[in-house]
């Protein structure tokens, strides 16, 4: 049998899941490592954990690494990542699958096929630290890693069309080698619930029966375009609708800044996954109010597909993946970017009409369940693997 045929994957990544799991990326390898093994795949996992024991090495090593500028500090732990990989010993596995450019230029098989979330140099950079003197290096750096990683690659796969064409047109890697497999979620868990289960998880959130809440499960990033949906909560202030924010990152201060008298807003810090699923089956609303920023689009928001698979309305911004799984006004609404005013707009109205949405919420649940199992994902995942191996 075709799924038969690859029995042994090795996972690999920078991050680890297992300690930190707030990120999209995290909760995409540990569903794809659920789900290979429900497929019957042997599933190795090697991810590189910057422990205690780790950051004593680093200081050892380098004395004066807490007085570097953010760009070495950077540089300096990727070094101690690619030691780590380099290493590890792959050669027993059918196929290696790595999943960003850091573990990719540094993993020793010749079985390679490189998952992308994301733009690396370019997220990075856009996630702020970097001084302006220093971007212009770091850029050379971070470039040379992803052209490292996807010259390695037997495969490509990215989580939207637009990451498929940025591999293809800046690297100029075949095209037929890149497939676009979307994010999963476990359908299972992130689902719709009873009235009476919703007033049950909004009592033990501290949110009122009849409060209608936005949730805003995003990082506090520019490219997540967070501003905008602090500065719409306050043009909504004086109208009974409460935002919820929860992330991390250095916008956290500019969001309560800006809604500092704003009583219906709660700024929250990044929530555990095993804890973000109450947030979102007692929220009324799911926002990703995404832009495009420094050349970086969201890709398949998995915030965006948590929030469909409970069964919720989600206005999210046509970019990126998100603008190949939303279709505006059936599963979900568009609103346009970096505009506080057209969200504000969206949000009263769907307060006004809630009720006459059922529709909509139906069809966001049954969009995930058709397209987004973590066991079909897998299954995808494994049909690349094949590819790779022939």
């Amino acid at each position: 049998m075709r799924d038969n045929r690859i029995q042994d994957v090795a996972l690999i990544s920078s991050y680890n899941p297992y300690i930190t799991n707030l990120g999209g990326l995290q909760i995409h390898l540990l569903l794809l490592e659920k789900g290979l093994r429900l497929n019957n795949v042997n599933v190795v996992t090697k991810y590189y954990t910057f422990s205690s024991f780790e950051k004593a090495k680093l200081v050892f090593r380098y004395p004066f690494y807490k007085f570097m500028s953010y760009k070495d500090r950077v540089i300096t732990r990727t070094k101690l990542i690619e030691k780590f990989f380099k290493k590890q010993h792959f050669e027993i596995f059918q196929v290696v699958n790595a999943h960003d450019v850091i573990s990719g230029a540094f993993c020793n098989s010749k079985k390679i096929v490189l998952t992308l979330h994301g733009y690396y140099t370019r997220e990075a950079i856009n996630y702020g630290g970097f001084s302006k003197e220093d971007i212009p290096d770091f850029e050379r750096f971070g470039r040379d890693l992803e052209k490292r990683a996807i010259d390695k690659a037997q495969r490509i796969i990215t989580v939207d069309s637009r990451i498929k064409e940025y591999v293809v047109s800046e690297f100029s890697f075949p095209k037929e080698k890149v497939d676009v497999i979307f994010n999963a979620v476990d359908i299972d868990i992130f689902k719709p619930i009873s009235e009476l289960e919703k007033k049950q998880i909004r009592e033990e959130l501290g949110w009122g029966e009849e409060d209608f809440v936005v949730f805003i499960p995003r990082r506090y990033v520019k490219k997540n375009g967070v501003i905008y949906a602090a500065k719409a909560a306050n043009i909504l202030k004086e109208k009974d609708i409460k935002f919820i924010f929860a992330g991390i990152g250095p916008l956290k201060e500019e969001i309560l800044n800006i809604t500092h008298k704003n009583k219906n807003v709660k700024v929250l810090e990044g929530i555990p996954h095993d804890e973000i699923v109450k947030y979102y089956k007692a929220c009324d609303v799911v926002l990703i109010p995404s832009i495009t920023s420094d050349g970086v689009e969201e890709a398949t928001s998995l915030s965006m597909l948590e929030g469909m698979s409970c069964g919720k309305i989600v206005v999210c911004t046509p970019i990126g993946g998100m603008k190949e799984i939303i279709k505006h006004g059936v599963n979900g609404f568009f609103v346009e970017q970096k505009s506080e005013e057209a969200i504000a707009y969206i949000i009263e109205k769907i307060k006004e009409d809630f009720y006459k949405l059922d529709s909509i919420r139906q069809e966001a649940r049954k969009y995930i369940e058709k397209n987004h199992s973590y066991i079909v994902h897998a299954r995808k995942f494994i049909e690349v693997y094949e590819k790779a191996i022939k």
